[in-house]
């Protein structure tokens, strides 16, 4: 049994509430995108909610959702990252 490769990406704001998290196993093959959910709404917006979780109310989807990455989202995902990397690639650094 291999171990899962993990790798963290944090936003450019360095925001701690804007991190995702992608998850290799190399066992199954799978690919797992976690990513943190904000609360960016105002603090009297998020009463209701709040209410509702002091009173036992739990979301099916808690303060993480994942997404569970498909074998033929590769390509899309690379030519992607790809495209990304070669526009913000620095003009003295060719071969990064």
């Amino acid at each position: 049994m291999e171990p899962m490769e993990t790798r963290h990406f944090d936003c450019a704001c360095h925001s701690c509430e804007h991190t995702m998290r992608l998850l290799y196993d190399p066992d199954d093959g799978d690919l797992w995108a976690e990513v943190h959910l904000a609360q960016w709404r105002p603090w009297w917006r998020r009463i209701w909610p709040a209410l509702r979780h002091v009173f036992g109310y739990r979301s099916r989807y808690g303060n993480w959702d994942c997404l569970l990455f498909q074998p033929e989202d590769a390509d899309r995902l690379c030519s992607l990252l790809e495209a990304w990397r070669e526009k913000h690639r620095a003009p003295d650094r060719p071969g990064m």
